[in-house]
């Protein structure tokens, strides 16, 4: 799904993007919807103050690069996969994540059910967990854990 924004009763619902995932993940790296500037851009993580991506490479000691191929090669070579909670929301110009309203949940436990490699799943920020288990409360059997948000 790509990302994009319709109106809705003069409301703006956004999309958010497919995971990335390679052929056996361990991790599942869940955050809540693409903030404004990674759907502009389309790429996961996007916007130049968020920490994420480098952060990541500084887990491993790897130079980081801000070539968005790269970064997606650099997850998937870890076997870490990445996604949302959500796959839409309603979020009036802001990319706040406590300005969500009417989400509609990615189905994650397919995505689980079709990868049973995960193991570990790492939710990017508290209102991901939370989002995370007000729909799917009884759908995991992998470890959770909660990392603080990358967001500026």
């Amino acid at each position: 799904m790509a990302a994009s924004t319709s109106k809705n009763k003069s409301r703006l619902r956004i999309q958010g993007f497919p995971p990335v995932i390679g052929r056996k993940p361990l991790v599942l790296i869940l955050g809540t919807m693409p903030g404004r500037m990674s759907l502009i851009k389309k790429e996961y993580y996007g916007h130049k103050q968020n920490q994420f991506w480098r952060i990541m490479f500084a887990v491993y000691g790897e130079e980081y690069s801000s070539a968005y191929a790269d970064k997606i090669r650099f997850l998937k070579g870890r076997a870490i996969a990445l996604w949302d909670v959500l796959d839409t929301c309603v979020r009036e110009n802001t990319s706040a994540d406590a300005a969500i309203k009417d989400g509609i949940p990615n189905d994650i436990p397919g995505l689980l059910a079709q990868y049973p490699s995960i193991q570990h799943l790492f939710f990017d920020g508290k209102t991901a967990e939370a989002l995370f288990h007000k729909y799917f409360r009884d759908a995991l059997t992998q470890k959770t854990h909660v990392l603080p948000s990358t967001s500026p």
